[in-house]
C-alpha cells in the first residue's frame, strides 16, 4: 500500500478496511504478529508485511442463553489474545536482549517462557 510521511497508518488502511468491510480492524505485524498503533506514522513500517485481521469475535450461539458459557467463551479469547502478546514480546525482543545482553536475556524471558506454556496448555483444554 502506497503511503507518505508525515500520516497515519489508519489512513492508508482505510480503503482496504471498506473493500472487504472489516469491522473491528487489528493491525499486525507479520512476523512477530505484534499490534500495531492505527495513529502510528506510516513511516515507522517502510518494508514492513502488515496484517489486518477483523477482531470482531463470533460468538456460539449457545451463549445468548447461557450466561456461564458467553462468560467462559471471552475468557478463552482473552487468553488467546494474551498468549499471542506473550509470543510477539519474545520475538520481537527476546533475539536482540539476548546478543546484547545475554546475562538478562534467561531472567526475563524464561518466566515468559513459562508462562505462554501455561496459557496455550490452559486455551487448549
Amino acid at each position: 500500500l502506497p503511503g507518505a510521511s508525515p500520516g497515519a497508518i489508519s489512513s492508508v488502511v482505510a480503503p482496504v478496511l471498506l473493500k472487504y468491510r472489516v469491522c473491528r480492524p487489528r493491525l499486525l505485524l507479520a512476523g512477530s504478529r505484534a499490534e500495531i498503533d492505527p495513529a502510528a506514522d506510516v513511516a515507522l513500517l517502510h518494508g514492513e508485511v502488515l496484517l489486518i485481521e477483523d477482531f470482531a469475535r463470533q460468538y456460539d450461539p449457545i451463549g445468548d442463553t447461557d450466561r456461564r458459557y458467553r462468560a467462559t467463551e471471552k475468557l478463552l479469547h482473552a487468553e488467546e489474545e494474551y498468549l499471542e502478546a506473550l509470543c510477539s514480546a519474545k520475538e520481537l525482543y527476546a533475539r536482540p536482549l539476548a546478543r546484547n545482553y545475554p546475562e538478562f536475556h534467561d531472567v526475563i524471558f524464561q518466566p515468559l517462557a513459562d508462562l505462554s506454556v501455561v496459557t496455550s496448555e490452559h486455551c487448549q483444554r
